[in-house]
């Protein structure tokens, strides 16, 4: 797929992906399992190890879908605008490695480092090799392609995996002269970019940039490929549309779903998400608040100066174009950075307008095409600096250095955060001491009273009975009936107190269980490794019926 000149060039990319990959690997993989297990992490991995081991499928909320496949319950859904696309590649990984922390997060790692080779294999093709190894650099020196590609939620890497996979194979179906090639390059181009779709719904926020990108900036191009390419434009369509099928025939339920897409912040919440992604510094300030988003802007977190560096590019870049275009205007109607600025803009602009795009997954929708923004600027330096004195080429080699350097210093600081606390609030590792107390306690269950215990506990044991509340209490509202629960005195009732409590019922049970006679209740509470209080779980020393009606009582 690659053409005979081009193949030194490409060993060279892949040696220096490889250098980087080794270098992400060491760093990250000794500590992988340090930081306590996320709720969305469980989530999605409860749901490929529910292949693998049967029979506690039923526990999720019901939001996710399954089909039966080889006997087994084989996730296609986890709400309605997530798909299982990341459960569904996890389940080779847990079959072979088996499922716990530390598999699922180098599996994690491994589709990040994927992505990253992919991305820069494209970068090459569509730019220049030396672009795609200073975007190599650029990302794998990002605290959030370096934090949210372990622990993350999202689903981050799978997305990024569909990105550069499927802009690799719709390039090498544009530019091959083999037309088997290019039908081959392009359904699986499709393919890929639907499976994005089907992974999560704001995917489609991407290819419509792209697609507009391309009609503002390359028209002409367009008109030409859809005389010329008609056959490969049809199948990568078909491809498209096949793969995130499952994603279309929900979209009444992702209408539907409010709190999906309801706005949860303001513009200028989503812009200093935006900018905190960009600076690398969103990780490290939802590890210092214990994953309350809503606060993370209100901490004191080193930044580095990508955002900076976008600005900057984005400028050098577009004066770079506006120039070739008076110079050689027939060769800037097929320059492809023309489509990459347009398309770049586009995105930031989309995640910034859309309502529900408040969390990092959101705005790291823009990697690669940030990061290949500034490689580019960098180029336009180095260019010019070979035909006038060297200060033009001394700025790009700046630039790069400035960028890596911040950044490792917010790597730095969020090593040292987890390192202090192996993470606060809902990322403790206390829910791994609660699941092995658990599973060494005779006739233990749990039942979650907030959102944040289940789907880890789930993960974390084998068979210990689970209940997660918080789904389970509105149900039963809406059906004019309490919620109650038959319980003894090995039931665990988690809950948080403020500020961590979501759903308003941590402090009425810590209330309510503060006010029993002394000995008829357990209060335990379950700290960081820096003494902080991340949750209690609650016993009611003797059987018991534990009932809610908007106030808890025990019969």
């Amino acid at each position: 797929m690659i053409a005979r000149d081009a193949a030194p060039q490409t060993r060279a990319v892949v040696a220096v992906w490889a250098v980087l990959a080794a270098s992400v690997s060491l760093a990250s993989l000794p500590g992988v399992d340090d930081l306590g297990l996320y709720y969305d992490e469980a989530f999605l991995a409860q749901q490929a190890r529910d292949f693998v081991e049967p029979g506690r499928e039923g526990l999720h909320a019901a939001s996710v879908r399954y089909v039966e496949l080889f006997g087994r319950p084989f996730a296609v859904r986890n709400a309605a605008y997530l798909g299982s696309l990341k459960s569904q590649l996890l389940i080779p990984v847990f079959w072979l490695a088996g499922a716990d922390v530390v598999t699922l997060r180098t599996a994690t790692l491994a589709t990040a480092l994927l992505a990253l080779l992919l991305g820069m294999l494209w970068t090459a093709r569509m730019f220049s090799p030396g672009v795609a190894m200073a975007t190599g650099l650029l990302i794998a020196s990002d605290p959030g392609f370096l934090y949210f590609g372990r622990f993350e939620w999202g689903p981050f890497t799978t997305n990024l995996l569909c990105r550069t996979a499927g802009l690799l194979l719709l390039t090498i179906a544009w530019q091959s002269a083999h037309a088997r090639r290019r039908l081959l390059a392009a359904a699986g181009g499709g393919v890929a970019l639907g499976l994005g779709v089907f992974s999560r719904a704001d995917f489609a926020v991407i290819l419509g940039a792209a697609a507009l990108g391309a009609a503002i900036g390359h028209w002409r191009v367009l008109v030409w490929g859809l005389r010329e390419r008609r056959g490969e434009i049809a199948v990568a369509a078909g491809g498209a549309v096949l793969a995130s099928a499952p994603m279309w025939t929900a979209a009444a339920s992702l209408l539907g779903a409010g709190g999906a897409i309801a706005d949860r912040g303001g513009l200028g919440f989503r812009a200093g998400v935006w900018w905190n992604v960009l600076d690398g510094s969103q990780f490290l300030r939802l590890m210092q608040t214990g994953g309350l988003f809503e606060g993370a802007r209100d901490v004191d977190a080193p930044g580095g100066v990508l955002g900076v560096a976008f600005l900057v590019a984005l400028g050098v870049v577009g004066a770079d174009l506006l120039a070739s275009m008076r110079r050689d205007p027939v060769a800037a109607r097929t320059d492809p950075r023309r489509w990459l600025w347009i398309t770049t803009v586009l995105i930031t602009l989309a995640m910034l307008a859309l309502p529900g795009a408040v969390r990092a997954h959101h705005q790291l929708n823009g990697m690669p095409f940030v990061h290949i923004v500034i490689a580019c600027a960098g180029a336009v330096l180095w260019r010019r600096g070979g035909t006038r004195a060297g200060a033009a080429r001394w700025a790009a080699i700046a630039l790069l250095l400035a960028v890596v350097g911040a950044n490792a210093r917010v790597v730095a600081a969020t090593a040292a955060e987890i390192d202090a606390t192996a993470g606060r609030g809902r990322w403790t590792r206390s829910l791994h001491a609660l699941a092995a107390d658990l599973e060494a306690t005779p006739g233990a269950e749990a039942v979650s009273l907030d959102w944040g215990f289940h789907e880890p506990l789930l993960f974390l044991t084998d068979d210990v009975p689970l209940e997660e509340a918080i789904w389970a209490i509105p149900r039963e509202f809406a059906a004019g009936r309490p919620w109650q629960h038959a319980g003894g005195s090995s039931t665990r009732y988690l809950a948080h107190d403020d500020p961590y409590d979501l759903f308003g019922l941590g402090p009425l049970i810590l209330d309510f269980a503060r006010a029993q006679p002394p000995g008829h209740v357990s209060i335990e509470p379950w700290a960081s490794d820096d003494g902080e209080v991340a949750f209690y779980s609650i016993r009611i020393l003797r059987p018991h019926r534990l009932r809610y009606t908007g106030r808890f009582t025990i019969e």
